[in-house]
């Protein structure tokens, strides 16, 4: 049963005006749709706001009952003829389209009162838990949105929304609950079951590389970026020994670039890529740690190649990585210039 359909049935639910099945179907959807299971829950806090009882009634009607039933056995009321075909015809009018209606939505095999929600285009269940976890999000309850989704793509794997879903939940998971071992599930499940959703998403599959490689070591590079970057002491500095710890990984590439955005502030986020280089390069001199100054030298280099199309620059930067004392940080250098010299 779809949502459009169900919220067409939720006032006859109320009232208690649905067959067996119905009730039984209704109880099934609101079950697995936050959606519709609110908006049944506001109803029925209306209905129960409405008196129910009748007003007393201070007077005895009866008599006066009586006198107007005999005045009209001696007087018969007359309906003048210029009323009497138009109200006749109205009348049959009535009782056609009461008919016509009454079949045409059972042919259909839909109760009448159920006929104006019985259409095609009705939102997917998946879809009303997407549009709850995005409530949910603005009032960051980041907890419950992800249970929301969670609970709907288990219970719909195949729903067009499916993979919008599935990526949404990973996100949560990543950037804002941190639950990594959760969130390399998620995006491992969007890869997986989701291909071309994934692919599609340069972001899903730089977190799910991340994951993988932290994976390893219980998320602790993670957790260490996370606090540094939670830091107000001295935030550049705690940046400085996450990469220091743990050179050559995503993590140390995401802290440089976190150092960079210290130094440019706001002129980074706004500039292109030549900000961000030389944001980059005043970060590096700026460093105290030799192994992060080299780490710096990395990314620099791959902006000059990646992106600037300068492998004479980039060749300077490698060569300094190369010439590190970190075995991890020189292998990388000499994959870097491999691929130079390979599209060369």
């Amino acid at each position: 049963m779809r949502c459009r359909k169900v919220r067409g049935l939720i006032a006859a639910s109320v009232y208690g005006d649905l067959t067996r099945e119905e009730q039984a179907a209704f109880e099934g959807h609101l079950a697995s749709c936050p959606a519709c299971r609110n908006e049944a829950a506001a109803l029925s806090r209306v209905t129960a706001a409405i008196p129910v009882e009748a007003p007393p009634l201070d007077r005895d009607l009866l008599p006066a009952t009586w006198r107007r039933l005999r005045e009209s056995q001696a007087e018969p009321i007359r309906i003048p003829w210029r009323l009497a075909a138009p109200a006749g015809a109205f009348a049959v009018f009535l009782v056609l389209v009461s008919y016509v209606a009454i079949n045409r939505s059972e042919f259909k095999g839909v109760h009448p009162r159920n006929a104006a929600v019985a259409r095609e285009d009705e939102i997917s269940p998946v879809q009303c838990a997407l549009d709850e976890a995005q409530k949910l999000r603005q009032h960051h309850d980041y907890t419950t949105a992800y249970r929301t989704l969670k609970q709907a793509i288990e219970e719909y794997p195949d729903d067009a929304a499916a993979a919008e879903a599935q990526r949404l939940r990973a996100d949560i998971a990543f950037s804002l609950l941190k639950w990594y071992p959760e969130a390399y599930e998620d995006y491992d499940l969007l890869a997986d079951r989701y291909p071309a959703v994934f692919a599609s998403s340069a972001e899903s599959i730089h977190r799910r590389d991340l994951l993988a490689e932290a994976r390893e070591k219980d998320y602790a590079s993670l957790h260490a970026l996370d606090a540094a970057r939670r830091s107000t002491d001295n935030k550049f500095a705690q940046l400085e020994n996450v990469i220091g710890r743990y050179p050559g990984t995503f993590v140390a590439s995401s802290a440089a670039e976190d150092m960079a955005r210290v130094i440019a502030g706001e002129d980074m986020e706004k500039g292109g890529v030549s900000e961000r280089l030389d944001a980059m390069v005043h970060a590096r001199d700026k460093c105290r740690n030799t192994i992060a100054k080299r780490q710096l030298d990395l990314e620099a280099g791959h902006i000059y190649h990646r992106e600037m199309n300068d492998p004479a620059k980039a060749r300077e930067c490698y060569g300094q990585v190369i010439a590190s004392d970190n075995s991890v940080l020189a292998r990388l250098g000499r994959q870097s210039l491999a691929e130079i010299d390979a599209r060369e």
